[in-house]
Order: C-alpha cells, then sequence, then structure tokens
C-alpha cells in the first residue's frame, strides 16, 4: 500500500530517502496458506523479518483461538516459521498478548515480541489504578484472547 506522509513528532525527520533506509519492513504469516509457504515469502527481498499471527493461524489451521499459543500442531508451525525466517536472515516475530505468553516466545528463539495491543495495555493499566486506589486486588493476568 501507499502510506501518506504525516510524521507526528520533529524526530522523524523530514528527508524521505533517510526516513525510507530506517524502515522495517515485516511480511505476516497467519494462515496455513502462509505457513505452507513460509520459505517463499522469506525469500522476498528487501523483508527485515516475518511476523506471526497465531490466532489466526491456530483459526486457518483448524483449531480454537484458545489453542493458538499451547496445540502441538500450533506451536509445530510457529517453530517452522520461526526457522524459515532465521534461515534467511530475518527476524522473527511474534503476537504474545501477555507477558507470560512472551517468555514462551522468546523460549522458541522470537526475537520481536508484542506483548499487548494498545487496548489490552490501557485496560490493564486501568484496571491496576483502579485497584490502588479503591484498595482491591488487582485481577489475575489473563491476556491474549483469554
Amino acid at each position: 500500500g501507499v502510506r501518506s506522509f504525516g510524521p507526528l513528532r520533529a524526530s522523524l525527520g523530514h528527508d524521505t530517502t533517510e526516513l525510507e533506509a530506517r524502515a522495517s519492513v515485516f511480511a505476516m504469516i497467519e494462515t496455513a496458506a502462509g505457513l505452507s509457504a513460509a520459505d517463499e515469502i522469506c525469500a522476498v527481498p528487501g523483508l527485515t523479518g516475518i511476523y506471526v499471527g497465531p490466532a489466526d493461524l491456530a483459526i486457518s489451521m483448524g483449531y480454537q483461538v484458545s489453542d493458538a499459543w499451547t496445540h502441538p500442531e500450533v506451536r509445530a508451525a510457529m517453530v517452522k516459521i520461526h526457522a524459515a525466517a532465521r534461515a534467511a536472515g530475518l527476524v522473527a516475530g511474534i503476537h504474545a498478548g501477555a507477558g507470560k505468553l512472551g517468555k514462551s516466545m522468546a523460549d522458541l528463539g522470537f526475537q520481536m515480541i508484542t506483548l499487548a495491543s494498545e487496548s489490552q495495555a490501557l485496560r490493564r493499566g486501568a484496571t491496576e489504578h483502579l485497584a490502588e486506589a479503591t484498595g482491591n486486588a488487582t485481577p489475575t493476568e489473563r491476556g491474549g484472547y483469554n
């Protein structure tokens, strides 16, 4: 796609050539078809890395979202995508959705891990502040799609 030029802060600069040189380009693999083509996707010139979407990957493989990080076949798919990325010299990234899942993905060797979406981070922060203000215990971490 095409992105408009809309720098949000002065520190980004205005030289588009220099900005483009700093940009990272990730291809996302989140389907069974993408899994089958992982080596070919990783061979695309100009990529910085691969980013795995575990929930959609699990769904496309016929599993429940709740199985995305634990089902052996889905985890094997993640390992396969990670291996394809590393073999191609790319950064291997993945969405985890929570700190404990992030640790699990780091243990698999993923180098770039998103631990939460913006809404998850805001909800968790607001919940902790409210618990502190009211003196109530903070709910147990859930994260991800649980």
